[in-house]
């Protein structure tokens, strides 16, 4: 069985997509379209990095982060956000979680990181318990912003979700 992480080029944005899909089941329930999922990646791979995590050549795994942008809407004042990444997106394919490729992956990113000489990471997520990402991040040392939080706002695939979703901020120091 042959596992690599790669990038995620363009010829192949259907990885990312099929395993993007996560995002549509629970506990997320998100509205995800194609053509939104197309959006997400070319902004992504326009300032930052899309990996697949991939067995036998199927993509199982992503992992995506940027530079801090001077647009984000971060509440935490950087003196040198130029330094500062963001963990913006982590899924796994139900069938391939618990077997530690969102451990690799995690590893993978915070490599590239320190070799780009990023300084520190941070990333924001569903409320402890309601999270994917929450779990295996507290794992590899970053810590929860006490207090620190923000609403985004995303249609869902099944009608009573809350549109509102409360996010919680976390960060490591590389």
């Amino acid at each position: 069985m042959k596992r690599e992480i790669a990038a995620i080029r363009s010829d192949r944005i259907d990885d990312f997509i099929n395993v993007f899909k996560v995002f549509r089941g629970a506990p997320y329930y998100e509205d995800w379209t194609d053509d939104l999922l197309v959006e997400e990646y070319n902004d992504l791979v326009s300032t930052g990095f899309v990996y697949g995590y991939y067995i036998d050549n199927k993509c199982v795994g992503l992992i995506t982060f940027r530079p801090m942008r001077s647009t984000d809407h971060h509440p935490i004042y950087y003196e040198h956000p130029e330094k500062v990444a963001y963990f913006s997106d982590f899924a796994v394919l139900n069938e391939y979680q618990n077997q530690g490729i969102g451990t690799e992956l995690i590893r993978y990113m915070l490599k590239i990181l320190k070799e780009k000489g990023f300084e520190r990471v941070y990333m924001k997520t569903l409320q402890v318990g309601k999270s994917m990402s929450y779990g295996i991040a507290i794992k590899h040392g970053f810590k929860l912003l006490e207090g620190v939080t923000s609403v985004d706002k995303m249609p869902r695939t099944v009608a009573g979700v809350p549109e509102e979703d409360i996010k919680i901020y976390l960060e490591k120091e590389l």
